[in-house]
């Protein structure tokens, strides 16, 4: 039986919250046919849905893009939105970032502070980085709300965006959550995994399974 060992995993202070194993199937079969390390990937299609977003909404607001950013949530989905809209030509007067754990907006605006030009302020809460941004981004899992005044910000759904069903105005903040459902991931992981089988990248635990005829 072949396995493959975890290595590298600790309990640490600032470790990444995020994390997730994917494992695609044959769909013919049944059987799995590869084990993917996936927070990368869900981070990686969460982060490009909302570039997406934010190009569209803007689009909508008749082209002119946001200048200030605000993340609610200061883990690795924000990160990773933040390296989408950079690398899709966004560019920021200012960057506010807010969580409700102290240290996790110090962390987050430390890395904004390297990668970014843009001054780059830490809110004490989620009313004042909200009123002052022009592009939001949701990025928290906390277990209990605690954004919940409507009268902060209005908005529609991406899909309504796309569709044009949505009217975007231009005098509110822009809000986009990105987050989606996990077959989005499964879609991503299927790409990988044909593009390292293509390259002949492709690592292959010989004998994992104990056997594969029916009747020995």
């Amino acid at each position: 039986m072949g396995y493959c060992p975890l290595a590298g995993v600790r309990n640490i202070t600032g470790e990444s919250r995020a994390s997730a194993v994917l494992i695609l199937n044959d769909p013919a079969t049944g059987y799995p046919i590869a084990c993917l390390e996936s927070s990368i990937i869900s981070a990686v299609r969460t982060a490009a849905s909302a570039a997406l977003a934010a190009d569209r909404l803007a689009a909508a607001r008749g082209g002119a893009r946001p200048r200030r950013l605000g993340f609610v949530g200061a883990g690795l989905i924000a990160r990773f939105a933040h390296t989408y809209l950079t690398g899709n030509g966004w560019e920021f007067d200012e960057i506010g970032v807010h969580d409700l754990l102290d240290e996790h907006s110090a962390g987050l605006a430390s890395y904004l502070r390297r990668a970014d030009s843009a001054p780059v302020r830490v809110h004490n809460s989620a009313e004042s980085l909200i009123k002052d941004a022009d592009l939001i981004v949701f990025a928290t899992v906390a277990g209990e709300p605690h954004v919940e005044e409507p009268s902060w910000f209005a908005h529609g759904t991406l899909f309504d965006v796309l569709a044009g069903k949505a009217a975007v105005p231009a005098d509110q903040p822009v809000v986009f959550s990105p987050f989606g459902l996990g077959v989005l991931d499964l879609g991503v992981g299927r790409f990988v995994y044909d593009r390292v089988v293509a390259a002949g990248q492709l690592d292959v635990v010989e004998d994992f399974y104990a056997e594969l005829e029916r009747y020995g």
